[in-house]
């Protein structure tokens, strides 16, 4: 049996290995340290920093509480403690001692859940609320599942992570907010146990390996990962790219469970089993070279029809069982407006539009990074001296992306970004496989490390609720009932935000997809309540072009109408008609 196009390693077949100054690991990999004592000592200090480190980890993320940001770019790095800034150095200096310190032995793997634990997990935990918006929408979805009301939730029929994590909370006993916290530390989990399945498959070596997770964890910073389906889909893709790159150890099983991993995704997040589906039919429409056998596989030709059947089968499913629906849904969701992102007044959410300008222009910095690392690679002579299609396979898997991707809805930076997501498995592993045994391979992953700590958290004034917020919002379900309306800043429904199901309609600031600006402020006095809040006035402030005179036309518009002020905590106003 043939290993499939994801899975093949050149350098493992003698009769056409590559030259030496191509592929072959640095040699400190593939022979004894020839430092003796010097190596175990570098041993020996790596292990201070990796202790000292979670300690310090450990002490900052219990002895801090955050629950409000500035806007400034890096407010949310100013209130962290320095005990944080002093772990995140001693690890900064593990990851250099790793790199040039000699072998890569397996509890160097340790830097993984370290950067894990700096980058994403104790920032998050210091703050009082969980982080990102998107991820309190979700939890709502648990809440319907919960109830028995999910075809009611606008996720439908993509409910399997809401089924899951539903089930958890049962078996937990814990609240909404706790929810939250596990369901971020089984994201992460994920993607790290996932990250370093597939590139333990894909890559030769333990440094390889271990340079493409830090890489892949510096472009998963570039957004975070929230408590989302499309996270919890991303994971499980990874899982699915390591048994299609697996297919020649257990056939039988691994196929099997390959094609229930696939199953897992299309009722987790659509878009992200469509990406798989992309993936294995690049492999089966790319002629690899074959085995020592000398016959050519057809197994990803086989998981590729079986993943189209499933494909339409779900599309049958998410519009009813009704044709022409899913033809109309696919079209809308999929084939429309390929290159929309290219207006600068496009942007979807306020949360994650990234219309500052401060973090558009540290987005691009990091692209330019990540470019500047990829043509380095391929500007060298060396890489030219006997090249394959194989070793090109993750750069063709991602070269189709942007026009698969961008005719989702996500259009804009969004949509944009959504691209550079799922293009995370491939681009680390070949930049990883090119450029382990060079130095300058350490000076681009630590760079892009810090920039993806500035992006993640470059926006936290946005996205991050404070006390004074959940308190108003509670007042509001409190005193109106279902059927009452309201208009607001930010686009976070109230039932979200209290976890209520059954909660007041609120509108907010949409953007005119035809005209590219902002709609003109509504008539309030077709609203029963009006919500002036802090998180409201920045969404809009600094969120989109328009958003300024927006907010001042809806403030303007409440006083003048005659609402009642009817509760204040100096950062979320509750007024009344």
């Amino acid at each position: 049996m043939t290993v499939p196009a994801v899975g093949q390693r050149e350098w493992q077949q003698p009769e056409e290995a590559p030259p030496p100054a191509v592929l072959a690991p640095a040699p400190a990999e593939t022979a004894p340290d020839p430092r003796g004592g010097q190596g175990r000592r570098l041993d020996a200090v790596f292990w201070a920093g990796v202790m000292a480190c979670t300690f310090l980890l450990i002490w900052s993320t219990l002895s801090t509480s955050i629950d409000n940001v500035d806007e400034g770019v890096l407010s949310m790095a100013r209130l962290l403690p320095p005990t944080y800034w002093a772990g995140f150095a001693l690890v900064l200096a593990s990851t250099i001692i790793w790199y040039f310190g000699g072998e890569t032995k397996a509890f160097h793997f340790l830097l993984v859940a370290l950067w894990i634990g700096y980058l994403f997990i104790g920032p998050e935990l210091m703050e009082a609320h969980p982080r990102s918006l998107t991820s309190y929408t979700q939890a709502w979805g648990v809440s319907y599942v919960r109830e028995g009301r999910e075809r009611e939730f606008f996720y439908f029929p993509w409910l399997g992570f809401h089924y899951l994590f539903a089930t958890l909370v049962e078996l937990l006993d814990i609240g909404h907010l706790a929810m939250m916290r596990v369901g971020m530390l089984v994201m992460y989990l994920t993607l790290a146990l996932g990250r370093i399945a597939f590139f333990g498959r894909a890559l030769p070596d333990k440094k390889s390996i271990l340079v493409a997770a830090l890489t892949a964890l510096a472009m998963v910073a570039v957004m975070g990962a929230n408590f989302t389906p499309h996270q919890m889909a991303f994971g499980l893709m990874l899982f699915a790219f390591f048994f299609l790159a697996s297919l020649d150890a257990s056939p039988v099983v691994n196929r099997l469970v390959l094609i229930g991993i696939f199953c897992a995704i299309l009722i987790t997040h659509g878009l992200s089993a469509l990406i798989v589906v992309y993936v294995a039919a690049m492999a089966a429409l790319t002629r690899w070279k074959p085995s020592a056998i000398g016959r050519w596989s057809p197994s990803t030709a086989s998981l590729s029809l079986l993943f189209a059947t499933l494909f339409v089968g779900w599309l049958l499913y998410s519009s009813d069982f009704w044709f022409a629906d899913a033809v109309r849904a696919f079209r809308n969701n999929v084939l429309r407006e390929p290159i929309a992102f290219t207006s600068p007044f496009s942007h979807v959410s306020p949360a994650r539009g990234g219309g500052r300008a401060e973090v558009s222009l540290l987005t691009f910095a990091f692209l330019a990074v990540l470019l500047v690392w990829l043509v380095s690679v391929v500007a060298r002579r060396g890489f030219w001296n006997g090249l394959r299609r194989d070793r090109l396979f993750p750069l063709l898997a991602v070269s189709g992306l942007p026009i698969l991707i961008m005719g989702t809805g996500s259009f804009s930076y969004e949509g944009f970004m959504r691209v550079f997501f799922y293009a995370i498995p491939f681009l680390p592993w070949f930049l990883a496989r090119e450029s382990v045994g060079r130095r300058s391979a350490a000076a681009f992953l630590v760079v892009l490390l810090g920039l993806g700590f500035v992006l993640l958290y470059a926006r936290e004034f946005e996205e991050l609720p404070t006390s004074q917020h959940f308190a108003g919002a509670n007042f509001l379900v409190d005193v109106a009932g279902p059927n009452a309306s309201g208009i607001q800043g930010d686009c976070l429904a109230l039932g979200v935000i209290t976890n209520t199901i059954d909660a007041p309609s609120m509108s907010c600031a949409r953007v005119n997809a035809t005209k590219r600006q902002l709609e003109q402020v509504p008539n309030v006095q077709e609203f029963n309540f009006a919500v002036l809040s802090e998180l409201g006035e920045r969404a809009l402030s600094f969120s989109f072009a328009f958003g300024k005179p927006w907010w001042e036309s809806l403030r303007d518009s409440v006083q003048r109408e005659g609402f009642a002020k009817i509760y204040s905590n100096g950062r979320y106003d509750v007024y009344a008609r």
